[in-house]
């Protein structure tokens, strides 16, 4: 339940970003200014990636098989959440307590889920304005991080 709401809680802050940069100052690191750090990530790691034009690098896994989740989609899911320094922030191994909305999930996610199939695993490495912003997720996302996602789609509807 707490994973849920902290999801909710970043649609919300989503939707209050424009008014926020107005009154706290709050400003999001363009993605092209964080490639370098991630792709020194990835490299670290061993692995490859991708660009997509948003800026999120992301590596394919497994493609799964058959049709694609949509934005409308409610995704059933496994996944980690690390930051760039390995710091894990969230495990999820049974998809059976997610079932999240794809539409009211960080930005990363709604372009990189709809590239894999039911069975399918990818990674993301988010730059932080397609994650959790210059609002971050407090208390242990600071503003403007980039993070790290690795998903496994077990289904959607």
């Amino acid at each position: 339940m707490k994973l849920k709401f902290r999801l909710v809680w970043v649609l919300a802050m989503g939707l209050a970003l424009s008014a926020c940069e107005k009154e706290t100052g709050c400003k999001n690191v363009a993605p092209a200014d964080e490639e370098t750090v991630l792709r020194n990530y990835i490299s670290s790691k061993g692995y490859t990636a991708e660009k997509h034009s948003s800026g999120l690098l992301y590596q394919i896994i497994n493609p799964g098989t058959g049709a694609k989740p949509t934005i409308n989609s409610q995704v059933f899911v496994s996944y980690r959440l690390l930051k760039l320094d390995d710091t894990q922030l969230e495990l999820v191994v049974n998809p059976a307590t997610t079932g999240f909305g794809l539409n009211s999930l960080v930005e990363a996610w709604k372009i990189g889920m709809p590239l894999i199939a039911a069975g399918g695993s990818i990674r993301l490495f988010c730059p932080s304005s397609l994650a959790y912003g210059c609002q971050g997720s407090p208390p242990n996302i600071p503003a403007n991080t980039p993070l790290f996602f690795e998903i496994s789609l077990a289904s959607f509807r």
